[in-house]
This record gives C-alpha cells, sequence and structure tokens, in this order.
C-alpha cells in the first residue's frame, strides 16, 4: 500500500487544539507507539491515528516514510533508509459504512472506562518523582491533579524522619479527640451537645433554629481549620 495515497478522513469529527497536540508529541517521544494507526486501503482513509500520523510526517517528513508489512493485517512505519519509526499500522479492508463506525466507536469515551479513587495517590506520587515541566508537557498535572487536592500534596512524605511522622501522628490522635466545645453559655441557642468527633462536629438542636445555629457555629469555629464539617442534627 503507498502512503503517498493515504489521508485523513474527511469526515472524522474530532479534532485536536494546539495544546493536546503538544501533550500528544510529548508523548510519542517519551513513549513511543502506545495506540495505534488503523488504515483502511478501500478508501486510503486513517480511520484512527490521525494525529499520530500527522506528528510522523512533520518529524520525518512524509515523503520518508513507508509500510512494511510484519503479518496478516500488520506492518511496520519505517524510513526509505531502513530505520524505523518504531510505530505500526493496521490496514484494514472494509467498507466505508464500517469504517465510518469504527471511527466513532474508537473515539466513544463511553466505552474507554474512567479512573478511580486510586488515580490521585498515584499522581502524587508522580508528581514527587517527575520533573513539573515534564507534567506540565504530558497533560497530566493540569488536568488530572484537583485544585481542591492541592494544599493536601505533601511531597516530603517519603523523606519524613521517624520524629516527624510520631509528631504528626500525635497530632492527628489529639486532634480526634472527642471534647465539649463552649460556644457561648449566654447564646439562648447554643447546642446542648457540641462534640468533635473525628475531624467533624455533631449538633443536636431544635429544628426551628438549624440555619442559625449553622451559621453561630462556623463563626464561632473559624479559624479551627481541623474542623472538617458541621452536621446539623434535628433534636
Amino acid at each position: 500500500m503507498e502512503l503517498s495515497k493515504v489521508r485523513r478522513a474527511s469526515y472524522n469529527p474530532r479534532t485536536m487544539n494546539s495544546s493536546a497536540r503538544d501533550g500528544l508529541r510529548e508523548s510519542m517521544n517519551d513513549f513511543g507507539d502506545i495506540s495505534g494507526i488503523v488504515i483502511n486501503k478501500q478508501t486510503n482513509n486513517i480511520l484512527a491515528g490521525n494525529h499520530r500520523f500527522d506528528e510522523l510526517s512533520k518529524k520525518h517528513g512524509r515523503g520518508n516514510l513507508k509500510l512494511n508489512h510484519l503479518e496478516g493485517e500488520w506492518y511496520s512505519l519505517d524510513l526509505k533508509d531502513g530505520k524505523t519509526t518504531g510505530f505500526k499500522a493496521r490496514v484494514v479492508d472494509w467498507d466505508l459504512e464500517k469504517e465510518q463506525l469504527a471511527n466513532v466507536v474508537a473515539n466513544n469515551d463511553m466505552i474507554t472506562g474512567e479512573y478511580t479513587s486510586d488515580l490521585q495517590p498515584l499522581l502524587k506520587k508522580l508528581s514527587v518523582k517527575m520533573p513539573k515541566v515534564k507534567m506540565d508537557a504530558l497533560k497530566v498535572s493540569p488536568m488530572m491533579i484537583d485544585d481542591s487536592m492541592e494544599s493536601d500534596l505533601d511531597l516530603e512524605d517519603e523523606y519524613e524522619t521517624p520524629e516527624i511522622v510520631k509528631e504528626k501522628s500525635e497530632e492527628s490522635s489529639r486532634k480526634r479527640k472527642e471534647k465539649d466545645i463552649d460556644l457561648d453559655a449566654d447564646d439562648p441557642t447554643a447546642p446542648s451537645n457540641v462534640r468533635e468527633i473525628v475531624g467533624s462536629i455533631k449538633v443536636i438542636a431544635p429544628a426551628d433554629i438549624l440555619d442559625e445555629l449553622k451559621f453561630d457555629i462556623l463563626e464561632a469555629l473559624s479559624g479551627k481549620d481541623y474542623y472538617d464539617d458541621i452536621n446539623i442534627i434535628k433534636g
């Protein structure tokens, strides 16, 4: 199959901005072929991997690329001087309708799965080992590390001394102890029982003063950053 005849599918409903393209280029340089390029020989359309093929063409020159058959539908994308790009292409023999459906399915976010809660600790660990410029170049930091968690990132965790670990443990235990809190004895809306329980505050109060009471408690506890939540329970 002649690569000179291969073209992007004109109907392709996907696009990529310059920032995403920069990230793709960085990924290809770092990891090589971790996705795929699929070409339909009936139409000469690239139905998957359009942007990867574009990047290879820019890097090596479109006229310097050629396909060398490996086995079955698989070809290696090589250079005319005998060197390889490290990328492969799958060449299929499909009608246009099957090609178009495959193009849509290949880009369907509904069948790619989703990240679990394990993503954040993994990214935290990677952010310690990898330079920020690399994480940014691969579009990992801005996309996946939630701003709300940045204050919780402790990049020194792996290097803490036993003394620091012990100190943190004691501080955590202190914060988690149940203790009575005196808000304002003269306040008629003060609850009869306010306790800190594992980082949250539970309040038992009459239903008709719940909103007012929550505001009073928030105001009274301002500055005590270890109270993560206030739970108002109808008494």
